[in-house]
């Protein structure tokens, strides 16, 4: 076979064999074309000939990892510069020739894009992937705006300040003393005169109580209370569950009750004698109670006394057939196998005896009885012999 017979291939493969070629050169060419590096005065051109609107959204989105790459490869070889700049108005361009990457003004762009707003120079200190020294070289050449400054930065707004706070101030001494006034049905100003006015206009400031200043820990909310010095959200609403459960916080020393109160914050509370909620207690059983507790001779007496009404009464009821546990406290527990626990509560009171029974599963077949005195565990004993009786045990 000859070697051209070996090669040979018809007229219609030789045409699709020339086409495939010549796609595959164009392919290539094109490759080649793509890969090449962009000429850096092309993109200066392009970008400078948008809006910095466009260069927002349009830089933003036409960037592609391979470009990114591409620039940071060759951002050693563009001019850096050093100039006066507000990066809430500086373009693509402008962060360019600054020296940043293009990755960095990317993430620039987008946090100007969602509302985010430069304030001050240390707050370009915060773009992501700034580094320390891209950040103490720019930092000198920062100039914001003054309409990006803080409003609380503004003059007017710091005369308005210290005004409220000096009104404050003037509320917070007179305070106590409207609060007293309450008591005598005066009233003032529209009746801001109350003990609750004059929270509600302390809790309006949330600034820190200064030496000197109190609050009146009776009427005041945990809004006002966290004005306090060394106390939060936490003491707030411990000192509040206090206030209720007392009535009131008639002495300081009661709120070292919560546990790890912080004493710092004593001097700046005020107890408004006022706003407790006292307790009618006669002074005669005041000095009963007192002399009470203190004879050890009648305790003795009176324990004795119950231990052996307590052992009469469970005798009694073993004998009419009560399950009962030993006990060494004032009231025992019963229970009958022939009479439901619930039936036998019931019976008893009835016929006026009351005793406790429990709904739990299992305390339900038993009955709680308290000792009383001799005569009132012998009325019991015969109502139980009643009920008994009538059930058939």
């Amino acid at each position: 076979m000859k070697l051209k017979e070996f090669f040979y291939m018809p007229r219609t493969d030789r045409r699709s064999f020339m086409c495939l070629a010549v796609l595959l050169l164009v392919v290539a060419v094109g490759m080649m074309i793509l890969s090449c590096p962009s000429d850096s005065n092309d993109v200066a051109k392009a970008d400078k000939g948008d809006s910095i609107a466009n260069a927002e959204q349009g830089a933003v989105s036409s960037f592609t990892p391979n470009a990114d790459r591409r620039t940071d490869d060759n951002i050693t070889e563009r001019k850096v510069e050093t100039f006066c700049f507000d990066p809430n108005t500086a373009d693509s361009v402008t962060f360019f020739r600054l020296g940043l990457q293009r990755w960095q003004v990317r993430n620039i762009l987008r946090y100007r894009a969602r509302g985010g707003v430069f304030q001050r120079k240390e707050d370009f200190g915060r773009v992501y992937g700034l580094t320390a020294g891209q950040y103490h070289r720019l930092a000198p050449y920062i100039r914001i705006a003054p309409e990006f400054h803080p409003a609380a930065e503004l003059e007017e707004v710091q005369r308005r300040y210290y005004a409220d706070g000096r009104q404050y101030r003037r509320y917070a001494s007179e305070g106590d003393a409207r609060g007293r006034s309450e008591s005598t049905g005066s009233s003032s100003h529209g009746g801001a005169g109350s003990a609750e006015a004059a929270a509600y206009d302390e809790s309006r400031y949330g600034h820190k109580l200064s030496k000197g200043e109190h609050i009146s820990i009776n009427v005041s909310d945990t809004t006002a209370l966290k004005r306090v010095p060394g106390i939060g959200s936490y003491y707030a609403r411990q000192v509040v569950r206090l206030r209720e459960r007392l009535g009131g916080i008639a002495s300081t020393s009661q709120l070292l009750e919560i546990d790890n109160f912080p004493k710092e914050a004593l001097p700046y509370i005020h107890i408004d004698g006022s706003n407790v909620r006292r307790l009618n207690v006669n002074r005669l059983t005041l000095k009963l109670g007192i002399a009470a507790a203190a004879s050890d001779d009648y305790f003795r007496a009176n324990a004795q006394r119950i231990m052996a009404t307590r052992e009469t009464t469970t005798n009694a009821l073993r004998q009419m057939g009560f399950s009962i546990p030993d006990s060494q406290a004032n009231f025992l527990f019963i229970t009958h196998p022939q009479v439901d626990g619930a039936k036998l509560y019931q019976a008893c009171k009835d016929k006026g005896v009351l005793i406790r029974h429990f709904s739990t599963p299992a305390l339900a077949p038993y009955n709680r009885v308290t000792i009383g005195s001799e005569e009132e565990m012998a009325a019991f004993l015969s109502v139980v012999e009643e009920i008994l009786a009538e059930e058939g045990v």
